[in-house]
């Protein structure tokens, strides 16, 4: 906010200024380009042991809760919670949707990640049965290792080797953010880029989207015991990062969410958003 003071002098470089009015001007913040490419955003924001989970992107997806996970205060990145993964068997269920289908489409998962010194090993999100048809899957393995699993369109294993295996710290907030672009599959850990593979098979599941443990009859992989998770979010169609960038300084959001850190570098941006069959397209980037 500041403050501009409007007044009127009589041209002779004299201080003989009449001040005519004083106001304040709010300048709203940056929001972001691409939210109508958001599938799902959870910021985990609640009161402790609350197994509401709001989803605040357009499609207001319900996430359903299972064995003790929960929001906590005891740990969070922002907003005073996060959610919880208290033992192997704890899990968020989210409805499949057209909106979480990513098959072949360039798309953005990340997340902050806390691992106490004690937390076990375990997926932390993945949609689809690993061992038969899933679109993606990002664990973390038992020695603090982050893996992400591109595409798998059948078989026991997925397409691709693990993108990126780099070891967090304990008793630390990291980001963590996976991109698709064509069938390079781009792997972040803190804004760095980790490693970079190709993978070009696709699968599209009916399965829910699921955070923590992955339920299959005989062959589940048990959630990461004892983590905490901040700020997920899911963008569709968009590949947000292309090298390395500051983490999210801000809780993600729209209203106002922080500043897209590349937009500056944005060069063409087109958003089709119009009457019907209007034929203007309007580029948006600055």
């Amino acid at each position: 906010t500041a403050s501009i003071t409007l007044s009127l002098n009589d041209g002779s470089g004299s201080d003989n200024a009449i001040s005519l009015s004083t106001f304040n001007v709010t300048v709203a913040a940056p929001r972001d380009p691409f939210f109508s490419n958001v599938s799902l955003l959870l910021n985990f924001n609640g009161p402790d042991g609350s197994t509401v989970f709001t989803d605040r992107s357009d499609y207001n997806h319900i996430s359903n809760a299972f064995n003790g996970m929960r929001i906590s205060t005891a740990q969070s990145k922002f907003g005073g919670s996060s959610a919880f993964i208290p033992n192997g068997s704890s899990f968020l269920s989210t409805p499949n949707h057209l909106s979480l289908q990513l098959g072949n489409s360039d798309y953005t998962i990340e997340f902050f990640i806390y691992s106490p010194a004690d937390s076990a090993g375990g997926m932390v999100i993945t949609k689809g049965n690993p061992y038969i048809s899933s679109e993606f899957g990002l664990m973390k393995y038992y020695n603090n290792e982050l893996r992400y699993y591109p595409t798998n369109s059948s078989g026991s294993t997925f397409t691709g080797s693990e993108a990126g295996q780099p070891n967090t710290t304990s008793d630390t907030w990291h980001h963590v953010a996976v991109c698709r672009q064509g069938n390079s599959h781009r792997f972040y850990l803190d804004g760095i880029l980790q490693k970079t593979v190709e993978a070009s098979a696709t699968a599209v599941t009916n399965d829910p989207l699921l955070i923590g443990l992955s339920p299959w009859s005989g062959t589940g992989w048990p959630a990461p015991a004892g983590i905490y998770l901040d700020d997920l979010r899911i963008t569709k169609g968009i590949a947000r990062y292309n090298g390395n960038f500051p983490p999210p300084a801000e809780e993600m959001n729209n209203n106002p969410i922080a500043p897209d850190n590349l937009w500056n570098k944005t060069t063409f941006l087109l958003q089709p958003d119009g009457p019907n069959n209007a034929t203007t397209f309007t580029d948006k980037a600055s």
